[in-house]
């Protein structure tokens, strides 16, 4: 299993401010293009704050199974460690503990890639949400590879385990923002890939695809 962190960020590194794009919405349509081609068919893990920034008529993201982190599991209607949403056809689930979830997705993928698909099952928890409508099944998405989506604070715990960094640099410094991707340092990643773009009319700012791989041996699970 892959772990990815996947994000956008201005040339200072910072990603946002008051839970919201530095950059507006819609104004960087590359971007967006490239997170939901990236991340769909997979797992994608976010913050409580990522969640609550997704306007509901897009949550939970579909065709990815969404996948939150929160110290308050109760507050989404669950004490469980994974729960469905109440409001979720293809329901969330919960997590409060970013290195067991972690692991326990590796059991779901070592499973999955050895065909055992009984053991799949027997791994990856199969819950109906509060109005009996049955969730896709964990074997409908694939899970060699998982997307950290943000934010901040859910990007550091996750760092030492990534395997790679799918980032978006908009060439512009903001003002007053209030969260930052983390620094990484390049004697623990290199750059694999960069693709580079000027404004149009659907990218406001000029802007650039990097992706960074690992190349010293991540924190193990």
């Amino acid at each position: 299993m892959k772990i990815h962190l996947i994000a956008a960020a201005d040339t200072a590194r910072a990603i946002g401010r008051d839970n919201d794009l530095l950059w507006g919405p819609r104004s960087q349509q590359a971007d967006m293009k490239r997170f939901k081609e990236l991340t769909m068919g997979h797992p994608v893990v976010m913050g409580r704050k990522t969640w609550e920034s997704i306007p509901k008529k897009f949550r939970p993201l579909p065709g990815r199974k969404n996948i939150v982190l929160t110290r308050d599991v109760d507050k989404f209607g669950s004490s469980s460690a994974a729960s469905y949403s109440p409001d979720a056809q293809d329901g969330i689930w919960m997590f409060s503990d970013l290195k067991k979830l972690l692991s326990w997705l590796k059991e779901i993928s070592d499973a999955y890639s050895s065909g055992d698909t009984e053991k799949m099952l027997e791994t990856a928890w199969i819950y109906t949400s509060k109005d009996g409508v049955a969730g896709k099944k964990p074997m409908e998405y694939d899970f060699s590879k998982i997307f950290i989506i943000g934010g901040s604070q859910i990007y550091e715990q996750a760092l030492k385990y990534a395997h790679q960094i799918d980032l978006t640099i908009i060439q512009h410094v903001f003002e007053d923002p209030d969260v930052h991707f983390p620094y990484f340092g390049m004697d623990n990643f290199y750059e694999t890939s960069v693709e580079t773009f000027p404004s149009d009319n659907r990218n406001k700012y000029p802007y650039s695809f990097h992706t960074y791989e690992r190349q010293n041996a991540e924190e193990e699970l």
